[in-house]
């Protein structure tokens, strides 16, 4: 797992040797970081889905007119586009010398599917139990109080459809047929990026809607192996394998409280059964100004989509920005309008000041202009805490962190190495793969390393 080292931590702005209160001045931007990635937990949607996926697919044809060159006759024949063009740019010399007709076929299929591929038919089927959105959420008290955005736990039209992987699969298969296209290219990651092109295309025309049963929450699972497990689970053909994974390393919720999707009251408390969590406080509402810095966190979503590789799915991104402006909504609360990237899979996360305290949560976003991004400002979210009957809080085990933060910060390695051990030693676990409530957080675990592996 990812980490940085200890002598990377910047310094806190606080005195040496003193005892400092948490929160009661700004953090350098390496503490913040390991704060907010203690705080923020993985949120996995789990429900029924209706879907359309295209069950058959087929080359597009158009008519072709060719001349016989001895002859001068003509003749028009209905061919594959893709192969019309081939001969077109081969007769005109705009073929590479040595470039095979597959490979040259792949390549603008890649670049477009949609315009050499058509959709014959779609199967209506249903998909039980399966997870179909991916968002994050803060975690506001040690028991297991978990705050998020009302649309990652409700019904809707899932953002990144279900990949029908045999479907796909024997579409592949039927295009290197030698009455299609013919082989792949050799090259193995000119293959990837074919399959990833023509996968999103066949997203792209899948309908699905989504029923609501259960939030499943991933508790920063410590485990070495996550990578290689989620690597495993993406490469079977079977659909319901990366079901079962994330199932596996998630534990159930209850939603105490839920407003409506965006542009509504987008918030929901959540809780699970849990103990001795590092949690997050929550900001002042009063104290903040439109031009105040604020930092943006969650898991990104949809991994596979992304290009990335699949354990990056579940480390938590930081997104540092500022308060624009608010924006009055029209359920009567003003949301924050905001600098920081807000992308798929970062909904829900906790928008932290320069003082590690939630001032909203990440909402809404345009990946093509920073300028539309959108966070719930904390008074909805205490509003929605009160309507569950919630008090969040901040424990012992948030308190030593950053202690243990400060203390390192400060390179007093040895006192930062007792403040992260009381809360692994709270947290009840030291070792092993288990993500049920009160093993030890990774990112503990992972600064207990380097400090231990350092010999400071």
């Amino acid at each position: 797992m990812r980490r940085t080292t200890v002598g990377a931590l910047s310094v806190l702005l606080l005195a040496v040797g003193c005892a400092p209160k948490p929160f009661s001045q700004p953090l350098d931007s390496a503490s913040l970081a390991s704060l907010g990635e203690a705080g923020t937990v993985k949120v996995f949607a789990v429900g029924d889905i209706d879907a359309s996926p295209p069950s058959q697919v087929g080359l597009q044809t158009a008519p072709y007119t060719s001349t016989d060159p001895l002859t001068n006759n003509t003749s028009t024949v209905n061919s594959y586009i893709c192969y019309n063009e081939y001969y077109t740019a081969y007769k005109n010399g705009d073929v590479p010398n040595g470039t095979k007709a597959s490979d040259y076929q792949w390549d603008e299929i890649a670049k477009d599917p949609g315009k050499y591929l058509r959709i014959d038919s779609t199967e209506d089927k249903v998909l039980n139990d399966t997870v179909a959105f991916e968002g994050s959420g803060a975690v506001v008290s040690p028991d297991g109080l978990i705050v998020t955005n009302a649309h990652v736990v409700s019904d809707g039209s899932p953002a990144d459809p279900t990949p029908d992987i045999p479907m796909f699969t024997s579409l592949i298969t039927y295009l290197e047929g030698p009455t299609k296209i013919g082989p792949l290219p050799d090259d193995p990651q000119v293959v990837d990026s074919i399959k990833l092109s023509i996968l999103r295309w066949l997203l792209e025309n899948t309908k699905e809607n989504f029923v609501f049963k259960e939030a499943r929450i991933y508790l920063n699972d410590q485990s070495d192996t996550i990578d290689q497990r989620m690597k495993e689970a993406s490469s079977n053909t079977d659909p319901a394998a990366m079901d079962a994974f994330f199932k596996s390393i998630s534990v159930p919720s209850t939603i105490l409280e839920k407003g409506d999707p965006w542009p509504g009251d987008d918030v929901a408390v959540l809780k699970v059964e849990a103990k001795n969590l590092i949690s997050l406080p929550l900001a002042d509402s009063s104290t903040i100004e439109t031009g105040q810095t604020i930092n943006c966190f969650g898991y990104p979503g949809a991994a596979i989509m992304s290009g990335m590789e699949a354990g990056d799915e579940f480390r938590t991104i930081f997104k540092p920005g500022s308060i624009g402006q608010t924006m009055p909504m029209q359920s009567g609360f003003n949301a924050y309008n905001i600098s920081a990237d807000i992308n798929h899979g970062n909904s829900g996360g906790p928008v932290l000041n320069q003082y590690g305290q939630i001032i909203g949560l990440g909402t809404a976003g345009n990946p093509s202009d920073n300028g539309e991004n959108y966070a719930v400002p904390v008074s909805l979210v205490k509003k929605y805490l009160d309507k569950a009957n919630s008090v969040p809080s901040v424990g012992d085990e948030t308190n030593s962190w950053i202690g243990g933060l400060g203390d390192l910060a400060t390179h007093h390695s040895s006192s930062a190495l007792q403040q992260f051990q009381k809360v692994a030693d709270a947290q009840g676990a030291t070792s092993g793969e288990s993500v049920m409530p009160g093993t030890v957080n990774r990112w503990v675990v992972e600064l207990i390393h380097n400090i231990q592996s350092s010999g400071k």
